[in-house]
């Protein structure tokens, strides 16, 4: 009896969540392209910024035997390959729920937006070609802007808030965001100071990630065909 009020909640908020992730995106926008224009142009208070914490960490990091064991399993665990396979089990799991009539409702785009995503903070990297920071506490490859773990984990961050938060009270939507947030900085903080990253190459990944997802789910809901449910809503298209 109370299927259709839900579900009409459940969908009011879902695109609630849309509304919000275009303005997210477009504050992504915002904050990559002048941090961009700053690292290739060598704005001196932002290239600053990143020298004088890259010191600071790099002075710190070798007086304390736990610091760099601990920020690079974080980076691990919480990095870009532990979320591409939890996002391609989520795939899987509903590819074998939906049993060859698939809804396009949500799912799709939001596993695709991990999965693909990959590939768009390489891109970038290969055309502003930042050094990584010569003080780095671990051996990397490839170069450092904008941050591949910080573009990760924004995303796979997002992409829980958008699939879960929608089904959640508020008090569970609430738990979820500050559990997002906390993750999200937990990782930008753990390759600030392993001095893999600077400051501003983690702040543009985070920011790259916004981006992508709003690019993303404005392109699934111009394509998909017949009508389209809003993200997290819950509801299938008939």
């Amino acid at each position: 009896m109370n299927a259709g009020p839900d579900r009409g909640q459940a969908c009011d908020r879902g695109q609630w969540y849309d509304r919000g992730l275009a303005l997210f995106a477009v504050g992504g926008l915002i904050l990559l392209v002048a941090l961009t224009v700053a690292v290739g142009s060598g704005f001196a208070p932002v290239l600053q910024i990143d020298a004088a914490v890259a010191a600071w960490a790099a002075a710190t990091g070798p007086q304390l035997v736990w610091w760099t064991p601990l920020w690079w399993v974080l980076s691990i665990v919480l990095g870009p390959w532990a979320w591409r396979l939890l996002a391609a089990a989520w795939g899987l799991w509903w590819l074998l729920r939906e049993r060859g009539r698939p809804s396009w409702a949500g799912v799709p785009w939001l596993v695709g937006a991990v999965l693909a995503g990959g590939l768009v903070p390489l891109a970038v990297k290969a055309v502003v070609q930042r050094p990584r920071p010569l003080e780095a506490l671990v051996p990397v490859t490839q170069t450092s802007y904008p941050s591949g773990h910080a573009f990760a984990i924004t995303v796979a961050a997002v992409v829980a808030v958008l699939a879960l938060g929608a089904r959640l009270h508020r008090r569970g939507r609430i738990l979820l965001g500050l559990l997002a947030a906390a993750l999200v900085v937990l990782v930008c903080l753990a390759r600030v100071l392993l001095v893999v990253h600077n400051v501003s190459d983690v702040l543009a990944g985070c920011a790259l990630g916004l981006v992508w997802l709003g690019l993303l789910r404005g392109l699934s809901l111009c394509w998909a065909p017949g009508p389209q449910a809003a993200v997290g809503s819950g509801t299938r298209r008939r």
